[in-house]
């Protein structure tokens, strides 16, 4: 298993990985700071955002344990959709980025099975909405494509921002969905994970050849 020092390491080897000018699908959006880097980085022929761009915890789920009690699963809105779409305007008048604006258990039809090389998962934190997420995602995934995301917390690691310390265990459910989802298929490998000297590392599975 490779293990990458940081983000951009993280998104140089998903590209060694990948085809020329893939087809990729990023979930849980936000303000598309992570869009940039896999623009620049993986040059993808299309790249599909979706998020939901709302933050009420009066519409959908919200967390029920840990740090992260009574938050709102989305975190991001609609301002930042409409700057996402100023920022990108020229790829998406291009045909390159497709914004999509839902929860990924209620778009995950509109994409075609094997659809895309690389699927990148960084939505609901809820252990339940992961398990659905990468139940449903994964065969959206062509055979030698990568499902990866974020947050596969191993340790505690605390850090800082804004001048207030915090624990990366925020009740999160990616460590534990992701380690059930190999157990369970003996098709898939554990392939990268960002070092854990990184408050929230990225991972990557792909099928065993």
């Amino acid at each position: 298993m490779e293990r990458p020092a940081n983000r951009d390491e993280y998104l140089q080897l998903i590209k060694s990985w990948l085809p020329e000018n893939p087809t990729v699908l990023e979930i849980g959006v936000e303000a598309g700071h992570l869009s940039t880097k896999i623009l620049e980085t993986l040059d993808p022929a299309e790249l599909h955002l979706l998020d939901p761009w709302e933050t009420n915890p009066g519409n959908g789920k919200i967390y029920s344990e840990g740090h992260m009690n009574n938050v709102p699963t989305a975190h991001s809105n609609v301002g930042m959709q409409i700057a996402i779409e100023r920022k990108f305007s020229g790829e998406i008048k291009d045909g390159v980025v497709h914004i999509h604006r839902g929860y990924s258990s209620d778009l995950v039809d509109k994409f075609e099975e094997g659809y895309f090389d690389f699927v990148y998962i960084d939505g609901c934190h809820l252990y339940d909405s992961v398990k659905e997420d990468l139940n449903n995602y994964l065969p959206k995934v062509q055979n030698q494509g990568i499902l990866g995301g974020h947050d596969y917390i191993s340790k505690e690691v605390k850090f800082e921002q804004q001048g207030v310390v915090y624990s990366n265990q925020l009740g999160y459910g990616i460590k534990q969905a992701v380690d059930e989802l190999l157990e369970e298929r003996k098709d898939l490998e554990l392939v990268a994970v960002v070092s854990d000297d990184w408050p929230f590392p990225d991972w990557a599975i792909r099928r065993i050849s």
